[in-house]
């Protein structure tokens, strides 16, 4: 897997390394773009279940989601929307803390 670029609002190109947890998130969403790791090219054996400061990109991810989303609907449409594999909704459901369909 190649690291992944993305365009920042003043053009700017950064390149991701996606093992730099919490500044890799930050920049995905200063740059209006935060893609699930589904779509980055990782799988559920990146998923460490680490809440320390070198947590990697999916880590990050899971923090970011259990604070962000407020109930299932949400959580569901994001799923949808990014073509989730069932595996990663099981993973969202258990780690989102919801029951998803």
């Amino acid at each position: 897997m190649g690291r992944p670029n993305i365009k920042c609002k003043d053009a700017q190109v950064v390149t991701l390394d996606l093992k730099q947890d919490l500044l890799t998130l930050a920049q995905m969403l200063a740059a209006n773009q935060l893609p699930p790791p589904w779509q980055l090219g990782l799988s559920l054996s990146d998923f460490a279940d680490s809440f320390d400061d070198d947590m990697a990109y999916i880590d990050a991810f899971r923090l970011w989601g259990m604070s962000a989303f407020d109930d299932a609907e949400y959580v569901q449409k994001l799923l949808d929307s990014t073509h989730a594999p069932e595996e990663w909704r099981s993973w969202a459901a258990e780690h989102f803390n919801f029951t998803l369909e």
